[in-house]
């Protein structure tokens, strides 16, 4: 009697990011893109999102309970933006009973900044050892933004790995090139030489920070690395690809659908004036 060859059931994960003005959703099948929506809808994700969802699963040809896994960009980023997409996603795991995993928006612009870079500029970003800095930006106004500060390299030929040198968080522009200056500062001492990362590239939305950015690099950047702007958009891919990594890693840990809440990075008005009515009451 033949042994009953089962097939096994390909794991699905949708990925959303509605922290910018991108709205952007992906399916992945087994760790690779299937299918991928982006739409510059400012102020209406909450309008276009679910049909977005719909249409994307319609022609991926698959059903909602066919999902393994929801993947969401966390923030921070736009708060009613971020709202939308957290939301969404808990709705959906919970409806659906699968697992959630909540990433950093800021990560996902980084890795989504570089790889449009590379292709855009035809450099292979998984060859030699030495690092580049990527940059995400998030327009926060009044001269603020979202960011953080990623380096991106090799280890001996192994593949790129990620690491967060500045955590995700509101920053004053003047005040996060400052903190990049002394990073710099700091590498340029190293004894391997490296530790100088090959490029500094700030990605996102750049529009709003270009003449501040290359006043920087006159004034820091040097013959061992260049400065880059490169305007680049969250993919939903990238949200993927960062749940996919860690719901594989062998301690990984999926986020509690009731507990998972947004990173803001600051206050909402409603609770800074909360807060500020409770000092001046004291």
């Amino acid at each position: 009697m033949e042994a009953n060859n089962e097939t096994i059931k390909p794991e699905y994960i949708l990925g959303i990011d509605t922290s910018t003005s991108n709205m952007t959703i992906a399916l992945l099948k087994n760790g690779k893109v299937v299918q991928e929506h982006d739409t510059e809808a400012v102020r209406n994700h909450s309008v276009q999102l679910l049909p977005n969802i719909q249409s994307l699963l319609k022609d991926a040809e698959i059903k909602p309970k066919d999902l393994s896994l929801l993947a969401v960009g966390q923030g921070p980023g736009s708060y009613t933006g971020v709202r939308i997409g957290v939301t969404t996603a808990k709705t959906f795991a919970w409806s659906l009973g699968v697992p959630l995993i909540g990433v950093s928006s800021l990560h996902a612009m980084a890795r989504s900044g570089l790889r449009q870079y590379a292709e855009v500029n035809r450099c292979d970003i998984k060859a030699g050892k030495q690092a580049r800095y990527l940059i995400p930006l998030m327009d926060a106004r009044r001269n603020q933004v979202f960011t953080a500060v990623y380096r991106h390299g090799n280890v001996d030929g192994e593949g790129a790995g990620w690491d967060c040198l500045k955590q995700d968080g509101i920053r004053l522009m003047p005040k996060l090139l400052e903190e990049v200056a002394e990073l710099l500062a700091g590498q340029s001492s190293q004894k391997d030489a490296m530790e100088q990362p090959l490029e500094v590239i700030f990605v996102g939305e750049t529009e709003l920070f270009a003449e501040q950015i290359n006043r920087f690099e006159e004034e820091f950047g040097n013959a061992k690395f260049k400065v880059a702007i490169f305007p680049s958009s969250i993919r939903g891919a990238e949200i993927g690809y960062l749940a996919n990594e860690r719901w594989h890693e062998s301690d990984a840990k999926t986020d509690d659908v009731f507990d998972f809440v947004p990173n803001y990075a600051r206050l909402t008005e409603a609770e800074a004036n909360l807060l500020k009515a409770k000092q001046e009451t004291k």
